[in-house]
């Protein structure tokens, strides 16, 4: 898609081709936002089974590395997920700042003297 021309778009059409055009962003960012709620609903079962190994003074059956499994999923799916949806949105505000300063960069300079002279003469009344 032509970036000339997502300025010029209804807002409606433009938030269609916008989500055409990172689709594959959005489904990964919701398969890593239920990756993560399926990693965090196994702490309460965990935290339960953890607390029956104390209370029953079986300190050995403890598996510290599935505690850390879990962190460490819930630390990378948590990332993933708003990486995967925010980075559509940097992309996007890349390509109309990008559109902005080509459509400022063809306009005619005395459209910028015009400008200028009128903020001048309101600053000095």
């Amino acid at each position: 898609m032509s970036q000339s021309k997502r300025l010029e778009r209804p807002f409606l059409i433009w938030l269609f081709f916008h989500l055409m055009e990172f689709i594959p962003y959005y489904i990964g960012s919701l398969l890593a936002l239920y990756l993560l709620h399926r990693t965090q609903s196994k702490i309460p079962l965990m935290a339960k089974e953890l607390g029956d190994l104390i209370m029953s003074k079986q300190m050995d059956k403890i598996h510290f590395m599935d505690f850390i499994l879990v962190a460490l999923g819930i630390i990378i799916f948590r990332t993933l997920s708003r990486l995967l949806f925010f980075y559509p949105a940097r992309i996007q505000q890349l390509n109309l700042r990008t559109e902005i300063l080509e459509k400022l960069e063809e306009t005619h300079p005395d459209s910028y003297q015009k400008v200028s002279f009128r903020k001048a003469r309101r600053n000095s009344s």
